[in-house]
């Protein structure tokens, strides 16, 4: 892979989570604690699972989600940019919790 098509793909990965999703479906981090909960309310209605999900669970698990479907359609563009984009969210809000510690 030539350093031209990496940066190919940060800038395309860039403008999907910066401004396509963003614009669709809004702030991410946001968006991952409510489907946290609503995930874990329905592990615990469905199967009386009393366990927390948090935003970093529905990271991993729409990660997982998405190398699922890499097996499945290994040339699909949009699993492999999706599911780097959890994956760089994910260390978004990571690094956004270390500054918050850093900063007190």
């Amino acid at each position: 892979m030539t350093i031209q098509n990496r940066e190919k793909a940060v800038e395309e990965l860039s403008k999907i989570i910066l401004k396509d999703r963003q614009n669709t479906h809004g702030n991410p981090e946001d968006n991952f604690d409510k489907i946290a909960v609503f995930w874990t309310d329905y592990l615990y209605f469905k199967y009386n699972i009393n366990f927390n999900l948090d935003k970093y669970d529905v990271c991993n698990l729409m990660e997982l989600l998405k190398m699922t479907r890499k097996i499945s359609s290994p040339k699909n563009l949009d699993n492999y940019l999706d599911g780097s984009g959890y994956s760089l969210i994910g260390l978004s809000m990571l690094l956004g919790e270390l500054e918050n510690v850093k900063e007190k």
